[in-house]
């Protein structure tokens, strides 16, 4: 009798998607950036409803006005992938802002996602964080970054560089 109810609990946890494989796959709030000041100019990915927006600024004399705006709904199975991905970089553990102080110039990003269970905001300033550990800082893009940002990349579509 024990093992019945054992058996109907697990059933119902399965069938009402409670549980860790019931996370949200599409964030309720997304919104990236990434840019190299004076030189290149920024990039935005912003998700408006189901739409993924890729916005593209030229350097800082045209911030205002967009040289490529793209939009696209990514697939549930991308989305997916999204949080797979957030989670095995450990995403939420990573510091709110990674900065080298005395650089003047150089690359600046952003990353904000927002679920219903998790949320995170981090930045960085010619740093990013460690692949050994995600508190420590590293002057050069890590693999931990690049995974993110190449699954960001992925999102937006192939055309619409997210660097």
């Amino acid at each position: 009798m024990r093992s019945a109810a054992v058996v109907v609990v697990a059933a119902f946890v399965l069938v009402a998607g409670v549980g860790p494989a019931a996370a949200q796959s599409k964030p309720l709030e997304m919104d990236c950036t990434s840019g190299a000041y004076l030189e290149q100019g920024s990039i935005e990915v912003k998700l408006d409803g189901g739409t993924l927006h890729f916005i593209q600024h030229a350097p800082a004399s045209d911030f205002l006005d967009p040289k490529v705006d793209h939009a696209r709904a990514p697939s549930e199975k991308e989305w997916k992938d999204l949080r797979r991905t957030l989670d095995a970089v450990d995403f939420w553990n990573w510091k709110t802002n990674y900065e080298i102080p005395d650089a003047v110039a150089g690359r600046y990003w952003s990353v904000t996602v927002r679920y219903a269970d998790r949320s995170a905001s981090v930045h960085g300033r010619n740093a990013w964080p460690g692949d050994e550990d995600p508190a420590t800082v590293s002057k050069t893009p890590t693999k931990r970054y690049e995974r993110l940002r190449a699954t960001i990349q992925a999102l937006v579509g192939s055309g619409y560089p997210f660097q």
